[in-house]
């Protein structure tokens, strides 16, 4: 799957196709000890009790997404991005440096914005951004 070596080019050294198999049970097999950290994306409030079943004692759940203070025995730690100036110029030097890649999955000329969104929504692109030019 060109998904698996995408993610192994990162760095990954095991992956689980969520398309394929329950995550949570592939990674507990995986990891019968627990995992050190679990980044949840998707679960906030009382569905954050499954991922932070996985979390071994004394590791991590972290969650961009509100919930309660303790899950299971675990203290998730929730975490929110908020630019600051230069936030974006300083990204950019990062690109220009060669020191950050950034992906584009598709670009589209100002006129056909709605058919980019569409096909955002639609899920046609999962990995890497949509750029509308001017």
């Amino acid at each position: 799957m060109a998904d698996t070596a995408y993610i192994r080019a990162l760095g990954a050294h095991e992956t689980i196709d969520h398309t394929a198999v329950d995550t949570l049970s592939a990674a507990r097999r995986l990891h019968p000890g627990g995992l050190d950290v679990v980044v949840d994306l998707i679960n906030a409030g009382p569905a954050l009790a499954s991922p932070a079943g996985l979390v071994r004692p004394g590791g991590r759940l972290v969650s961009t997404l509100c919930g309660p203070a303790e899950v299971d025995g675990v203290a998730p730690v929730y975490v929110r991005m908020e630019a600051s100036t230069g936030d974006l110029h300083r990204q950019a030097e990062r690109v220009a440096a060669g020191r950050m890649s950034i992906e584009v999955a598709a670009t589209y000329p100002f006129d056909e914005a709605p058919q980019a969104m569409r096909d955002l929504a639609e899920g046609q692109y999962t990995r890497g951004k949509i750029v509308i030019t001017f």
